[in-house]
């Protein structure tokens, strides 16, 4: 038999590229961990089938994790327990309910994000946590590319290529998002960044884990947690 180099080459960078597209997911498994859970827009796109809100259930074995979703199809589709339809900037929950929030890509869909993020602060215990991800406005070579090298900055072609994904509306800036966060009682403990997302070269090296300065402030990934005070 005939051993193909390039075989084997493929089958590595499939297996890197795979661990290497978790790290967002798991920095959110390690701040996702609480008595009282609640994943807001754990949906997400049918392909991707739940599998951030299923991580979280399995590593918090015992604990009372709810999810809340606009997407009535999909939710009942999974039927998970403690699942309700609805969207978070006006939530079905009582007051101090949750000692964790998580909302993880979905702020960059919603300009309204303001009002959703009075609602997590008053479904928070004192002391509870909001676990957030987002994409990241100064994801440095998605800035790099369209912002100081871009030879038409207010051009569709350049703005929709920056955001992606056809529904993302909004980057948040890291510094000012911090600042809303504050303004409404949820104060930054943390702010970093993952997936530094090096272009131009091969899928099994792109996104190396260098998680330490400078390369936590370049990723495309904004992970930030905060606390209700």
């Amino acid at each position: 038999m005939v051993f193909h180099l390039g075989y084997l080459k493929a089958i590595i960078g499939s297996i890197l590229e795979k661990k290497m597209s978790t790290q967002r997911v798991k920095w959110v498994l390690k701040k996702a961990r609480g008595e009282r859970i609640l994943d807001i827009g754990f949906v997400g796109e049918e392909w991707k089938k739940a599998n951030l809100h299923r991580a979280i259930r399995r590593v918090n074995p015992g604990s009372f994790v709810a999810g809340l979703d606009t997407n009535k199809e999909l939710l009942e589709k999974y039927d998970f327990p403690n699942s309700k339809v609805g969207s978070f900037l006006d939530m079905p929950y009582k007051d101090e309910e949750f000692d964790v929030v998580v909302i993880s890509e979905v702020i960059e869909h919603v300009l309204e994000s303001v009002d959703g993020f009075k609602e997590i602060a008053r479904v928070l215990k004192p002391g509870g946590r909001l676990v957030l991800t987002t994409p990241c406005a100064y994801g440095f070579f998605q800035l790099l590319k369209h912002w100081f090298l871009a030879r038409d900055l207010g051009a569709r072609r350049n703005y929709r290529r920056f955001l992606g994904n056809d529904d993302h509306k909004i980057f948040w800036e890291p510094l000012s998002l911090a600042n809303i966060l504050a303004m409404n009682g949820l104060v930054v403990t943390e702010l970093t960044t993952r997936n530094l997302a090096l272009p131009y070269l091969p899928s099994f090296i792109r996104n190396p884990p260098l998680h330490f300065w400078p390369f936590t402030r370049m990723g495309t990934y904004l992970c930030i947690v905060a606390e209700k005070k």
